[in-house]
């Protein structure tokens, strides 16, 4: 999470959280690696944060699948 904090507000974009804004316009449900050759193929995580994941998901307008690149809903 440390990581992902700091990739944040590295560029520019503000950092909140749900006891905040109640709802989010849109969730991003992104890969954890992608292939190092610069193509398209993405990798999930095993479901570590699955339980997070599903809390944001459930908290925002619609939902980005970022293995897929499709709206999940």
């Amino acid at each position: 999470m440390f990581q992902a904090r700091e990739l944040i507000l590295s560029n520019g974009l503000e950092l909140t959280d749900l006891d905040r804004e109640g709802r989010v316009r849109v969730a991003i449900d992104g890969a954890d690696e992608a292939e190092e050759t610069g193509g398209l193929a993405l990798i999930k995580g095993g479901g570590g944060c699955l339980a997070q994941e599903k809390v944001v998901a459930a908290y925002s307008g619609e939902c980005w699948d970022g293995e897929s690149r499709k709206v999940l809903y």
